[in-house]
């Protein structure tokens, strides 16, 4: 935590009274800012990069690139960092239990919603963010990324679960044969390339053997 993040967080759930939830701007240890705000998954969100959506629909899709002077309204907060009104728990339940890691925040955050409260940024609040260290960056991690994600869309979008699944498997298959395209091009020695296939190749595996 930087010097007074607990205390901007809390004054402005004080002077907010339909703030549900609020976040702060985390921060890597050397400094520079990460996406501290999530947005809801959409069929937007997964034909497109978000990065580009960021980019094209900053308002929409707002993100680390964009400097904010005061808190702003957002759909969901990353979290690693957040301050929730026990009213607003008491009335919408903690996390689900569905979630393992990952979404647990956003379905959280979406439920505030539904229930007429409403979830903030607030760039003042800065805290540092080991990013990933938790659950790690390899291919165990992505699957249970890939289970959360599709827990969210059978949960909130379960009719047309089968178009959500479709579609990230779809980017599966595209994102593996770019990384395949990639290692032969640098003839296999890229590390990163590498991994990235590696990791793919797993997810692809799990998708075959019925995401168990």
């Amino acid at each position: 935590m930087t010097e007074g993040a607990v205390k901007h967080l809390y004054d402005f759930m004080e002077s907010t009274p339909r703030a549900g939830l609020a976040c702060g701007q985390l921060l890597n240890p050397d400094g520079t800012k990460q996406n501290s705000i999530a947005n809801f998954p959409c069929l937007l969100s997964l034909l497109a990069n978000e990065t580009v959506l960021r980019i094209l629909l900053p308002r929409k899709f707002p993100s680390k690139r964009q400097a904010y002077e005061k808190p702003i309204e957002v759909d969901s907060c990353i979290g690693a960092c957040m301050i929730a009104r026990k009213k607003a728990m008491d009335e919408v339940g903690f996390f689900d239990e569905r979630y393992f890691f990952f979404l647990e925040e956003t379905d959280w955050a979406y439920r505030m919603k539904r229930a007429g409260w409403k979830v903030y940024f607030v760039p003042a609040a800065k805290i540092f963010h080991a990013q990933g260290k938790t659950v790690g960056k390899g291919a165990g991690s992505r699957i249970t990324f890939y289970k959360s994600r599709y827990a969210y869309f059978k949960k909130w979008r379960l009719k047309a679960y089968p178009i959500f699944f479709a579609v990230i498997f779809f980017r599966l298959l595209v994102n593996t044969a770019l990384s395949l395209v990639g290692l032969l091009l640098t003839l296999g020695l890229k590390k990163t390339i590498r991994s990235k296939l590696k990791i793919y190749l797993e997810l692809i595996k799990w998708h075959v053997q019925g995401c168990p």
